[in-house]
């Protein structure tokens, strides 16, 4: 079993474009040895003749990274506590999963390719049918009030789309993130997905960000606080705090 501290950090990519990435399962080639010596084409002659094969109807092809099942972390009502509750959902899961498949009546073999942290969402990507259609139909997790209940990535909202600049400042996404997460403690900047676009005339960096939906309503709070540091910008929703700024956010209609 997982304990709390497994996963409760994302990962940031080396250029600090992508945010929150869990675990993934690297399938690696490196131990396959391979003849060179005799890999020398046939001839025409020595070609083999090509036989048709034959799968069983019993193999069933895997699915694609396309079908992940995501349990929703927006119900956690609070950005700071989505890791922890997607490692709750996590356990819950491996004990549904020790009951499927003690079932021999079942004979189910349920298989993980990939869990994921993103779009405040935790994200499961089944190895086969079999296992997506038991995630989909698997117990719903419960909290006091909270009940989430897995569903298909389709179904699943969009992150919300915003945009915002920071004066004239040397590209360091990593130490960037850092400074947002310090002076914004209430928003989960480690779900946010950062995509730097440009500088403007000024030099200033405007980014576009994907984040969760609460963090959106925790922006959108903070207008009526600060009106006055608006009114040059009566399109923002809210803002950020950036060292000595603070920084008008802007919401992005999906295009």
């Amino acid at each position: 079993m997982a304990s709390d501290n497994d996963s409760d950090k994302g990962h940031d990519s080396d250029n600090g474009l992508d945010v929150s990435e869990m675990l993934a399962v690297d399938y690696s080639y490196e131990d396959m040895e391979l003849d060179y010596e005799n890999s020398m084409p046939l001839s025409s002659d020595e070609q083999p003749k090509k036989k048709r094969a034959i799968e069983p109807n019993n193999i069933k092809k895997p699915l694609t990274q396309k079908d992940p099942v995501v349990f929703d972390l927006n119900f956690s009502g609070d950005p700071r506590k989505a890791p922890k509750l997607a490692q709750k959902i996590r356990r819950h899961i491996e004990n549904e999963m020790d009951i499927a498949m003690a079932d021999d009546n079942l004979k189910l073999q349920i298989r993980i390719l990939k869990w994921e942290i993103k779009s405040a969402g935790l994200w499961i990507v089944p190895a086969n049918k079999d296992t997506h259609k038991w995630l989909i139909n698997c117990k719903p997790y419960v909290e006091g009030d909270i009940i989430i209940k897995p569903i298909s990535s389709k179904k699943f909202r969009k992150p919300q789309k915003i945009t915002f600049k920071i004066r004239k400042e040397v590209l360091n996404l990593p130490d960037i993130k850092k400074r947002l997460s310090q002076q914004n403690r209430n928003l989960q900047i480690s779900l946010w997905k950062f995509y730097m676009k440009a500088r403007d005339q000024a030099g200033n960096l405007i980014f576009e960000c994907d984040i969760p939906d609460m963090d959106l309503k925790v922006i959108k709070e903070t207008k009526s606080n600060v009106a006055a540091s608006l009114d040059e910008d009566t399109a923002a929703i809210g803002v950020l705090f950036y060292k000595l700024d603070c920084i008008p956010v802007k919401y992005l209609q999906d295009s």
